[in-house]
């Protein structure tokens, strides 16, 4: 298990929230995708960084109804259990109404050193809090920023990754694994009982 500043996770709790609107995004409606495969594995991913693997899932969903004709749930919380014995929980609420943007993409980390919650990070026998920086892209003296500035970045990695013939990091295996997350969670929420997350492989 990774050991950052905070020390050694013990629970977290990251967000994924977005306002969706079927007039700006109406193939939302008329492809719709599983959420919780879409934004809801960032959301995984930022735990599985802090914490390793995810042992164990139990989840609850629910159509909010907010987004019209929408034939699949938009609200997502999982409960899960990590390998190292740390617990987390990963709220998808796609069905929000005029929420925040700050709050879209936050995250929680508790850890045996320390707190992070948004971009606060608390260090034990620091008195004073610090902010971590995150300044907008700066790319070819233009700045890029919101959802772009999230992606862009991606296209650049994946590029050089192509030319180099490198690995990506993190790889295919650990992509494999927050998606193994969301399966176990669609299991969860069939059976009404906590579900083995598969990390063999």
């Amino acid at each position: 298990m990774p050991d950052r500043d905070g020390g050694l996770m013990i629970w977290g709790g990251p967000s994924a929230l977005c306002v969706i609107t079927v007039e700006r995004t109406p193939w939302r409606v008329e492809v719709p995708q599983e959420f919780l495969f879409g934004g809801g594995a960032h959301a995984i991913d930022c735990l599985r960084w802090f914490a390793g693997d995810v042992s164990e899932v139990g989840a609850y969903a629910a159509n909010s109804g907010v987004i019209l004709g929408y034939p699949a749930n938009d609200i997502w919380t999982l409960i899960l259990k990590f390998a190292s014995g740390a617990l987390g929980r990963v709220l998808v609420m796609c069905g929000s109404v005029n929420s925040p943007h700050r709050i879209h993409q936050r995250v929680q980390v508790y850890g045996s050193k320390g707190t992070i919650i948004g971009l606060d990070l608390g260090i034990d026998g620091e008195p004073d809090h610090s902010t971590l920086d995150a300044p907008p892209l700066d790319i070819d003296g233009g700045l890029i920023e919101g959802h772009a500035a999230e992606l862009v970045p991606y296209f650049y990695k994946m590029a050089e990754c192509i030319e180099n013939d490198q690995e990506p990091e993190p790889g295919v295996v650990d992509g494999a694994r927050g998606i193994a997350v969301a399966v176990a969670a669609q299991e969860s929420l069939e059976t009404g009982m906590p579900v083995n997350a598969r990390n063999d492989f």
